[in-house]
């Protein structure tokens, strides 16, 4: 009967406590509401940042009042009011008091913080969490000091002697421990101070235990090799004389110390579908990019001759044809020497233009290109090739602020002019590029320098390709950079249903775009959340004439219809041919691909095919081209940067260990070592991105899997389960509406359904799904080696099937059943 009494008594005092502590403040802070907000009429923010002032400068003189009861007894410099409420703060709290003063400093600066904005930051939530620790903290050290009877500092003014515990935390221990004993007490006060920190920070215990496990095998297995080592060595030495010995000792490699394990859990229940990315990337990554490319050699260019003497040859050349003017002007470029030469009155443009080859035997040159007249000028320009020609490399231009302060997205880099004038384009103001040329002209560098120059600055947030490459090797170095909507497309029978689903892509763009009367891209972009912009999507054909022949004029009814209409939904084409005729450019193709870009070509009829006009086959290849845009007015010979194939797997490289640690990083702890492995082989990457194309793509994957865990200690499953629960190209959101075609012959398509109308693989789908708490249409997409249609039916039946939860965007679905 005392002991209830004594309960009764302790709870009624703590609270009238606080229930007096409560009606004091609510009152407070009804009527400074009231005299501040309602009567003086303040505005809510000066009303708000009154009212944090106010309670933060209450905290500080609560610690005031705290420390200086606590350190000076005999000088309280806190007055009655602060030596009342410390006095009675330490005798029902303790020690644990200071505790309680953090969590109301964390409260009140978070107070001050929130003042200026009423929208919720990511902080609040780790705000929270401390402030539920740190109660737990202290709930759980005054349970267990209240065993020891720790004594505290007497207080002055008669005031009773408080514990170390405080009165509530002696009152917890004694009637805890006669009820539990202390072994239970102790017990159940750790694990309710374990539990609470994790419900509070998230903190995953599991995952410690079994960082604890693996390095404890580590350790067990490097001992037992060890010894089996010093073993065979001792066997060694028994066998033979140590002066006869000529084997090579045996150095053992020390065992890497394990990094610290990531707090996340390995399996989260919601992981992230997408990686989140700017618009464009900063500069430390275009660093990084441009630490790849080659710089600019340091070889200068030189002319056939002295400027004296070309200038001297072609006056005394055009004189023998009766044709007279002077040089004005002679520049030298990186691959041809300019000459401005000014006819005299009455000399006709056409008989100069056809002094091409009469001029090129004079000054002993391959190939001379006439320009009469040279655009905004009143002379004749001559073309003549250097003896020594000088490469334009790609960093060059990229690193040029012409590129770097340009204001359009999708600029590109082409390369120099004559004068060695770094020039770029906007691709979305062409809108479509037509690329030609004979076998060896530089095309695919072209390709190439135009796909590196808008992965070095875009991010896939704002920037998607598709990718086709029916001749498999120019193009499928990219199958890395996560830009790409899905693999490469080698085949040319997948063309026209990939260019079909872009069609479907542009008509679900033109609807979003009507529903807000977004005239193009960029006024829908600035009408929508940062999250639901749309990205660019750049689609490039390597080789269109083998496309033409192959589906006939199926993807040319495609092309047209996008050039004529994707523009200002945001879809730009690229195509490259090298066989430039009129059955591969067809006139349609030539109305809707303004711009043009015209390497060498073995005949003056192809150079008419792509420029409506000569001039092509003048050129001296290698990257020398001839440039025609809406925005010029006339042709514009430049010479194109050069990249090498090397170069460019360096950025992919780059950009693909980039993108696996994004989405490795809330998969497993060691995201950063297993990323730099996969990048580091070109066949695991390719079994990855693309294991329908990659021979013996699941061998690769497996031996893979069994280095990386000899590697790092992780064990096998876990490198497994993290790599097949991972989509690599994150999907637009129009794949949602018109996902891309899943290319199965008929007899695959009979096969995928069972009896009972589910998919053969369903049974399989729902188990992966409620082990890996994932449930996507990519990860069933990549852990089945299906295509996205098949794989997006299969959710759709988990979904009828109560399995899984309805689509929630860039979030995973909710998993309603547990794995039995």
């Amino acid at each position: 009967m005392n002991l209830l009494l004594d309960i009764l008594k302790t709870v009624g005092k703590i609270a009238a406590f606080s229930a007096i502590g409560i009606l004091a403040f609510y009152f407070i802070y009804r009527a400074s509401k009231f005299m501040f907000f309602k009567a003086v009429g303040l505005p809510k923010k000066i009303w708000k940042d009154l009212y944090a002032i106010t309670f933060f400068a209450l905290s500080l003189y609560l610690f005031i009042s705290f420390f200086s009861k606590s350190f000076f007894p005999d000088k309280n410099i806190s007055g009655f009011l602060g030596n009342w409420l410390s006095s009675w703060g330490f005798y029902f709290f303790g020690w644990q008091s200071f505790i309680f003063l953090a969590v109301l400093f964390i409260l009140s600066w978070k107070l001050c913080v929130s003042t200026w904005s009423d929208k919720y930051h990511k902080s609040d939530a780790k705000v929270y969490a401390l402030t539920a620790f740190l109660l737990s903290f202290a709930f759980a050290s005054m349970s267990i000091l209240g065993m020891f009877r720790i004594p505290g500092k007497k207080p002055v003014d008669n005031y009773a002697e408080f514990l170390a515990s405080g009165e509530l935390g002696r009152l917890i221990s004694k009637y805890g421990t006669e009820f539990l004993g202390k072994t239970g007490f102790t017990l159940t006060v750790v694990i309710f101070f374990l539990t609470t920190s994790v419900l509070a920070t998230g903190f995953d215990i599991i995952t410690v235990f079994r960082f604890l496990k693996r390095t404890a095998k580590k350790i067990l297995r490097f001992k037992s090799k060890n010894t089996a080592i010093k073993r065979k060595n001792l066997v060694k030495n028994q066998k033979a004389p140590s002066s006869l010995n000529t084997t090579k000792p045996i150095t053992i490699k020390k065992v890497e110390e394990m990094p610290r394990m990531n707090p996340k859990t390995l399996y989260p229940e919601e992981l992230p579908e997408e990686p989140e990315y700017d618009d464009f990337i900063d500069k430390t990554q275009q660093e990084s990019i441009f630490s790849f490319l080659e710089e600019q050699s340091e070889n200068v260019a030189a002319p056939m001759a002295s400027e004296n003497k070309l200038s001297s040859t072609l006056e005394k050349k055009l004189l023998d044809f009766g044709l007279s003017g002077k040089v004005t002007s002679v520049e030298t470029g990186p691959i041809i020497t300019t000459i401005e030469y000014l006819p005299d009155p009455g000399i006709k443009l056409s008989k100069i233009s056809s002094l091409s080859d009469d001029i090129a035997m004079a000054m002993h040159a391959e190939k001379v290109r006439i320009v009469a007249p040279i655009p905004g000028k009143s002379v004749v320009g001559f073309e003549i090739p250097n003896k020594t020609k000088s490469t334009v490399f790609l960093k060059s231009i990229l690193r040029d602020e012409s590129f770097q302060n340009s204001p359009h997205s999708l600029t590109v880099a082409l390369g120099v002019t004559t004068f060695n004038q770094p020039t770029v384009a906007d691709l979305s103001q062409m809108p479509h590029l037509l690329v030609a040329g004979a076998t060896g002209s530089g095309k695919s560098v072209c390709i190439n320098s135009i796909i590196c120059s808008l992965i070095s600055r875009i991010s896939p947030k704002n920037l998607r390709f598709i990718l086709i490459d029916p001749k498999r090797i120019e193009l499928s170095i990219y199958n890395g950079i996560p830009h790409l909507v899905r693999p490469v497309i080698v085949e040319p029978k997948q063309a026209p249903y990939i260019l079909n689903s872009l069609i479907n892509w542009m008509d679900l763009r033109y609807k979003d775009f009507g529903k807000l009367g977004a005239r193009n891209i960029t006024a829908y972009n600035k009408k929508v959340s940062p999250d639901a912009a749309k990205p660019y999507i750049v689609a490039v054909i390597d080789e269109l004439a083998d496309l033409m022949l192959t589906t006939g004029r199926v993807v040319e009814d495609s092309l047209i219809r996008l050039a004529q209409m994707s523009r200002a939904v945001g879809i730009h084409l690229i195509l490259a041919t090298q066989r430039p005729s009129v059955n591969v450019i067809t006139g349609l193709i030539k109305a809707n691909f303004p711009a043009r870009i015209a390497f060498k070509t073995s005949s003056q009829i192809d150079s008419r095919t792509i420029l409506d006009g000569h001039g092509a086959e003048k050129l001296l290849g290698r990257g020398d081209m001839l440039f025609s845009s809406p925005g010029l007015n006339a042709v514009v010979r430049l010479h194109g940067a050069y990249i090498s194939t090397e170069e460019a797997r360096k950025i992919v490289k780059f950009w693909a260990q980039n993108h696996l640690e994004k989405l490795l990083k809330n998969r497993i702890h060691d995201w950063a070592k297993i990323s730099s492995l996969i990048v580091r082989e070109d066949s695991v990457l390719d079994a990855i991105t693309d294991p329908e194309q990659t021979p013996g793509a699941e061998e690769i994957l497996q031996r893979f899997i069994q280095y990386a865990s000899d590697q790092i200690g992780i064990e096998k499953d876990i490198i497994s389960e993290s790599l097949s629960s991972l989509s690599y190209y994150p999907p637009v959101k129009e794949q949602e509406e018109s996902p891309l075609p899943d290319f199965i012959s008929d007899d695959d398509e009979d096969k995928e359904t069972g009896t009972d109308g589910l998919d053969t693989l369903y049974e399989q789908a729902k188990e992966f799904v409620l082990r890996t708490r994932v449930a996507s249409v990519s990860a069933i997409q990549r852990h089945f080696k299906v295509g996205y249609a098949r794989a997006g039916r299969i959710i759709d039946q988990l979904e009828t099937n109560g399995i899984v939860g309805p689509h929630q965007g860039s979030k995973s679905r909710d998993v309603f059943n547990k794995k039995e």
